[in-house]
């Protein structure tokens, strides 16, 4: 991401192949609250820059906070906002009911008195193992990204009329095959990302992954995301590396607002969560 103010282009297009994006999503008490939240997104560019100059070199680049529910259908909602120039709402993170299934939400108009919405991402939380009527063990959750397309090409209505979550249901009632046949048909082509399963650590007695030392901190919000067909790509990483600090990383052909929404429903959703951490 470039230095400077961001355009809405860039929050929006899916990282270039070949290159990562290193960011880190710090949480904080909002102004005269002490139960609201805000989540914000910095460039991470320290691996490159001497200890000194490592604060001019993080851009601030977006801001999540909570707003009203707009219905009892709706346990969590949290608008995105571009930090830079008009500090305008660009996404919106919003639930169901139950908090298991998150919608990303691109604004389709660009004035700010419009309020009609895209979905751009889905996130779905599959119930883990019960122990004694707790749920034990590391998460399971699956990403279901609208593919991306150009400025010159007109993306179809039909697209994105069925949601997201629906087409990874009907992908899940089939076997394999068939549902990768199903992500790229005449709605548009869909992209499914699950968490990798992490390997128990006899030694340290918890789940275990390899974050390349980008997380330092034991937590059940540390994740990594990869592909159906290749479990080596990462396509997203997320971990802890302070009381309220995390890593974000990402690349295509997820978005910065993708990856930012992914990582906010995490946050909120572990608040109540139990189980064994990833480290």
């Amino acid at each position: 991401m470039p230095t400077g103010e961001v355009s809405s282009n860039v929050l929006f297009s899916a990282v270039p192949l070949g290159a990562v994006t290193q960011c880190r999503v710090i949480r904080s008490h909002m102004q005269g609250s002490r139960r609201s939240m805000a989540y914000d997104l910095y460039t991470d560019q320290q691996q490159q820059q001497q200890q000194q100059q490592q604060q001019q070199q993080q851009q601030h680049v977006l801001r999540a906070t909570k707003t009203p529910r707009a219905s009892m259908l709706c346990r969590y909602s949290y608008d995105i906002a571009c930090v830079h120039g008009s500090s305008a709402v660009v996404g919106r993170v919003v639930s169901n009911a139950t908090g298991t299934e998150f919608s990303i939400l691109e604004k389709e108009s660009k004035q700010e008195a419009a309020d009609t919405w895209r979905e751009i991402c889905a996130v779905v939380y599959k119930p883990r193992n019960s122990v004694f009527g707790h749920q034990r063990g590391p998460r399971k959750m699956a990403v279901v990204i609208r593919a991306i397309v150009n400025d010159d090409a007109a993306d179809s209505s039909a697209a994105c009329e069925v949601s997201l979550v629906s087409k990874y249901r009907t992908c899940v009632a089939n076997n394999r095959d068939q549902a990768e046949k199903a992500m790229t048909d005449a709605t548009g082509s869909i992209v499914v990302l699950e968490n990798k399963t992490p390997k128990w650590s006899v030694n340290r007695m918890a789940y275990m992954l390899d974050f390349g030392g980008r997380v330092t901190m034991a937590s059940s919000k540390n994740f990594q995301l990869i592909c159906l067909d290749c479990d080596h790509y990462v396509a997203v990483q997320f971990g802890k590396t302070d009381r309220d600090a995390f890593t974000l990383d990402f690349r295509f052909p997820v978005s910065p607002v993708m990856a930012f929404g992914i990582a906010v429903s995490v946050i909120v959703r572990s608040k109540n969560s139990t189980g064994l951490f990833l480290i």
